[in-house]
């Protein structure tokens, strides 16, 4: 296997020896026409020039025995082939070799890419029978539009790769065979030391040592032996003080352990009830919400009849100062009664006056006064009975302006009551409406009240299914440390086995 891994490789390897050569000698022809190109651009020689100086110095390039550069155009057309000078200017596009490939188009798709390219044709050679392989690479001269190209023949690879392979493989045979030598006579020297120590270990004692003095390879492996050893013990004296405190560890791990299910089992109680309480506030609050919008629906209602009231209230105001003017009016109308009846009662004084003149004035004259006597009478009579008809109707008159006087007392009382009334049922509609107002927050803040007593549910749901994996967690741990109660016990078995 190693074998076929190594000849691949060595093969690859002097490939790309190969590719690096021919297209660093490339570069160098390319590097050449950049130079002429650099005198073209400087004005001191023509392009034309220019090319013929590149064209001469590489029709006169040979390197390694024989191989050349060949330079030919995009088209393509031969500039030159410096062994076959009969084929420049001569258009190549079919021009293949003995596989078939069109030469010049591949070689000139391949120089047109950035890095250049390598093809791999087939040519003979003059004098030896066969067809054999030929690595080419070609890179383009943009500002010429000329392709740089060389090839060389790679049939040689093969023999170079069996000689190199050869010789390496020879080489490792040789060390093979002195380090067998070598660890064999080394080997003899360790043998019985090791077979002590073998035999030691096999049976648990980790107190022997090889004794070798010697200061070469092998006493240094003895020593390195004898300190792994010693190592080793003092590694199972560390297991055996370790497996003491994980058994130590493992007893107050399942102390705690049952100390956290008592207390997950309390958690889960307590979480219970906290649920369960919940779900009462949660009940209340909403039987309170319930309550709440009826109260806004009351005092709405309660504010619209209040509202009703101030309205009538004012109405019942408006129709009290009606009444007042009313009785104002009835007050002047009584007056200027009251005052013709003192014109009349003046009158009648004054007729009472002229009848008992007339009378008077009739006796004087006697008979012939009679009848004017009799008259006098009945209007003193008559007169009398006016002024006293008068006072009547004064008294009359009196006694109503006093109850009008009366009633407007009443009904401004009434109209102050009333305006009372008013303010107090405006500011009952207030309080009122105040009262829906704080019923409409109360309505708001149950229901958030709610919305929260429904999250603390839900985080009480995911509370009791933590505290179930808490229980499981902690019932696992419980398992874990009768585990590590027994890989304790078993570590101090182990170490107890050997001999320290």
């Amino acid at each position: 296997m190693s074998w076929l891994v190594l000849v691949p490789a060595v093969e690859d390897g002097f490939l790309r020896a190969r590719k690096d050569e021919i297209r660093n000698l490339t570069d160098t022809v390319l590097g050449l026409l950049a130079s002429q190109e650099a005198q073209v651009v400087a004005g001191t020689i023509t392009r034309e020039e220019a090319q013929k100086r590149a064209l001469a110095v590489i029709q006169s390039t040979r390197y390694a025995g024989g191989n050349y550069f060949y330079v030919f155009t995009p088209e393509p057309r031969i500039v030159t082939v410096p062994i076959r000078p009969e084929m420049e200017g001569k258009k190549v596009d079919d021009f293949t070799d003995k596989q078939g490939t069109r030469i010049y188009m591949e070689l000139n798709r391949l120089g047109g890419q950035p890095e250049g390219g390598y093809l791999k044709l087939w040519f003979g050679k003059p004098g030896v029978e066969g067809v054999f392989p030929k690595l080419n690479y070609v890179k383009r001269y943009e500002p010429w539009g000329w392709n740089i190209g060389t090839g060389v023949y790679i049939d040689d690879l093969q023999a170079q790769v069996r000689l190199y392979t050869w010789s390496i493989l020879g080489g490792l045979l040789f060390l093979s065979g002195l380090l067998f030598f070598v660890v064999r006579s080394s080997a003899r020297r360790m043998v019985r030391p090791l077979a002590d120590l073998v035999d030691g270990l096999q049976n648990s004692d980790l107190t022997r040592e090889i004794r070798i003095d010697s200061e070469d390879e092998i006493g240094d492996a003895a020593r390195a032996f004898n300190l792994y050893n010693a190592g080793l013990r003092n590694r199972i004296l560390e297991v055996s003080g370790f497996a003491g405190r994980v058994a130590s560890g493992s007893t107050e791990l399942a102390a705690s352990a049952e100390e956290m299910t008592r207390a997950v089992d309390e958690i889960a109680r307590v979480s219970e009830d906290l649920k369960q309480a919940g779900e009462r506030v949660a009940q209340a609050m909403a039987g309170l919400s319930r309550e709440s919008s009826l109260v806004v629906q009351h005092s709405q209602e309660g504010g619209q009849e209040g509202q009703a009231a101030v309205a009538e209230t004012v109405r019942s105001a408006e129709a009290g100062r009606a009444a007042v003017d009313g009785m104002g009016e009835i007050q002047g109308a009584t007056a200027q009664i009251v005052q013709a009846v003192r014109v009349i009662q003046e009158i009648a004084r004054q007729t009472n006056l002229l009848s008992l003149n007339a009378a008077i004035e009739a006796a004087k004259a006697g008979s012939m006064g009679k009848g004017f006597a009799v008259v006098a009478e009945e209007v003193r009579k008559l007169a009398e009975r006016s002024r006293t008809s008068a006072k009547e109707i004064e008294a009359f008159i009196q006694r109503a302006q006093d109850a009008v006087e009366g009633g407007v007392a009443s009904v401004q009382g009434t109209m102050q009551s009333l305006e009372a009334i008013r303010e107090r049922i405006q500011q009952l509609a207030s309080r009122v409406s105040q009262i829906g107002t704080f019923a409409q927050g109360q309505a708001g803040t149950s229901a958030e009240v709610t919305r929260m007593m429904d999250q603390t549910s839900k985080g009480l749901v995911q509370n009791a299914t933590a505290t179930h994996e808490l229980a499981a967690t902690v019932q696992e741990i419980a398992r874990t440390s009768e585990d590590l109660a027994h890989v304790a016990e078993g570590l101090r078995a182990l170490a107890g086995s050997f001999k320290l």
